[in-house]
């Protein structure tokens, strides 16, 4: 049997590969073909600026909303620049400000600006005032948004204290101005105080500053200056008194009323050993609390020698 003669076709290697193994090849042909018609450029992303800010008087605290930015650069349209996301600046002075803001991101910078207004807030003046003595005036300041204060009592004096206590030397009536200030910006109150002759004059209590000698008991008596017999308006308990414990307060639980037309003896007795009730006599050292000065209506009357300091209390009404 004759055989036919061997063919000299050429035929390519692949299509020797067993028939899985092609297809995996064409697959895997195509997947790349498409990975390669598939793929398109990214698009640049590019910064966008933005920002918001709130004020508090020539504080102003900015709050960035760019978007697509690593870094910023702010111009605060006074000289002075920032590189902090969130910047925080104080103006030196109430003015309008062009502040700009400049966001980065490879290369690319995208800028915003905005204009800001700086300026105090302006103080609301008001105070209100008390009657303490006859001719003392407690005032209490009730400003808002006031740095600094400037007082007028009306009587050719003033003061710059934020609450002041004043002292007139007559009675009458007279205008208290308050000027408040904040920066630039001024408000100004007013009112008008009567200063009246007090009617009613109380003995409310003492301090002893110096004693005769240590380690005593002592007791204080306010008496009329008698000549048969004394009238006693009010006397005190017996105390122990030192250097070491002075000064020594005693306020009365229940002023005593005085008659600023009369005159009244301070009398001081001092005892060894601790006695009881009220002392007689004279007393160890005695005082004149006069009609003239009660009718200064003071505060206090000091009593002073070489031995003694005392200081006699008094409130009116």
């Amino acid at each position: 049997m004759a055989f036919p003669a061997e063919s000299t076709t050429f035929v390519p290697e692949i299509l020797n590969f067993p028939i899985f193994m092609k297809q995996k090849f064409l697959f895997m042909a195509f997947v790349a073909a498409l990975i390669i018609g598939c793929k398109k450029e990214e698009p640049e992303i590019n910064p966008q600026a933005k920002f918001s800010y709130t004020t508090d008087e020539l504080k102003i605290s900015f709050t960035n909303h760019s978007t697509n930015a690593t870094s910023y650069e702010w111009d605060f349209g006074n000289g002075k620049t920032s590189q902090l996301v969130n910047p925080t600046i104080t103006y030196e002075k109430e003015g309008t400000y062009h502040v700009s803001l400049k966001a980065w991101n490879n290369g690319k910078s995208h800028s915003t600006e905005q204009s800001v207004t700086v300026s105090y807030k302006k103080p609301t003046a008001q105070f209100t005032y008390k009657i303490e003595q006859p001719l003392k005036v407690v005032l209490t300041n009730t400003t808002s948004n006031a740095t600094s204060y400037e007082w007028n009592f009306g009587d050719g004096t003033s003061s710059t204290i934020k609450n002041p206590i004043h002292t007139y030397k007559n009675f009458g009536v007279y205008k208290l101005t308050l000027t408040a200030k904040n920066g630039t910006k001024t408000d100004t109150y007013q009112q008008t105080v009567t200063i009246e002759a007090p009617t009613v004059c109380y003995f409310s209590g003492f301090e002893v500053t110096k004693i005769p000698s240590n380690n005593v008991y002592y007791q204080i008596q306010l008496t009329d200056d008698y000549v048969l017999s004394k009238t006693t308006y009010v006397w005190t308990n017996w105390f122990l008194l030192s250097s070491a414990n002075l000064p020594y307060t005693y306020m009365f639980n229940s002023p005593v009323q005085l008659n600023i037309s009369n005159t009244y003896i301070a009398r001081l007795y001092k005892r060894s050993s601790k006695p009881s009730g009220q002392a007689d006599g004279k007393g160890d050292y005695s005082v004149s609390i006069t009609s003239a000065q009660l009718k200064s209506y003071p505060e206090q009357l000091t009593w002073t020698t070489t031995n003694i300091g005392i200081k006699f209390y008094f409130k009116w009404k």
